[in-house]
């Protein structure tokens, strides 16, 4: 066996790393290390036919003789026919490496964008509440992926879109109860929110700030909400009804909106305490007039309505 140049040159490169601290592990894969540390064999074949073709870099072949010498005398691994499952020799090797460099799972943000959409879809493949039989779903990637977002999504309590670019609508989020915050602000290209937003029993703050093409917006009967804000929704001609008493809601800020008035249901806002509207097109009257309300912000209000 004619070993290539490349092949003795990378033993002295193994050394060199050798020597700035890195972890080299030999591993001779039915090779005998006695054979390349004394160059017997087929390495004393290789060896003699190299000093032949490099009789001018004398220097350069020991320097590359010493460090088969060198790497041959590191403790390794060795595998020869007969020894057993060539599977199990490396799982063996990849253990002892897992072991030494003390790996850590790679970091993954707490609420990564555009993730949320995806996971509910593959719940909705999965049907995991019909309990109508067995289901089957393959996924390409890490075992126990489906499970742990599964586990991950039904505890979530933030879901946060905000600057998805190419996000069009809100998807279903009846699966996700306990949600306490969604915010979707500048989605330029979002025009739609599913209704099942309008449901969630434990959402506090909801904010759709500067969705520019979002016309339609669902009623809302979010009995635990405290903040919520459509300001610069510039397609948003209606205000969201609302279903039922919002007693919780403190904030609302609906600046920059192209409706023409506030629906009655307004009035099941009793517990609001900040108003914040643009008068260029809604026409103020008293139902704003809430009974907890203590402070009103109106710009460019020219008239108040009785």
């Amino acid at each position: 066996m004619l070993l290539p140049p490349f092949a003795w040159m990378n033993s002295a490169s193994i050394l060199h790393c050798k020597s700035t601290g890195l972890l080299v592990i030999p591993v001779f894969f039915k090779v005998d290390p006695y054979h390349v540390s004394h160059q017997k064999g087929s390495y004393e074949e290789a060896l003699t036919k190299h000093q032949k073709r490099f009789k001018s870099k004398k220097e350069k072949l020991q320097k590359w003789k010493v460090a088969l010498r060198q790497v041959a005398d590191l403790s390794g691994y060795h595998f020869q026919d007969g020894d057993g499952y060539e599977y199990k020799f490396i799982g063996h090797i990849v253990d002892w490496v897992s072991d030494k460099i003390n790996p850590c799972r790679l970091h993954v943000a707490d609420y990564p964008v555009g993730l949320g959409p995806q996971v509910l879809e593959l719940r909705k493949l999965l049907n995991v509440e019909s309990g109508d039989g067995f289901h089957m779903i393959y996924i390409h990637g890490m075992r126990r992926v489906t499970s742990e977002i599964e586990m991950k999504f039904e505890k979530r309590t933030i879901l946060n879109f905000d600057n998805c670019k190419l996000l069009t609508r809100i998807p279903d989020v009846s699966e996700l109860p306990n949600l306490e915050k969604l915010s979707f602000k500048e989605c330029e290209s979002l025009i739609e929110v599913h209704d099942s937003v309008g449901f969630l029993t434990n959402l506090k703050i909801l904010s759709a700030e500067g969705c520019k093409k979002l016309w339609r917006f669902p009623p809302l009967n979010l009995a635990s909400l405290e903040i919520l804000e459509l300001s610069f929704c510039f397609s948003l001609e209606n205000f969201p009804e609302m279903l039922g008493k919002m007693g919780h809601i403190r904030k609302l800020s609906l600046l920059k909106l192209p409706i023409k008035e506030l629906s009655v249901s307004f009035q099941n806002l009793p517990g609001l305490h900040q108003l914040y509207l643009d008068c260029d097109f809604v026409q103020l009257n008293s139902i704003v007039l809430t009974p907890e309300l203590s402070e009103l912000i109106a710009y460019n209000c020219k008239e108040w309505k009785i």
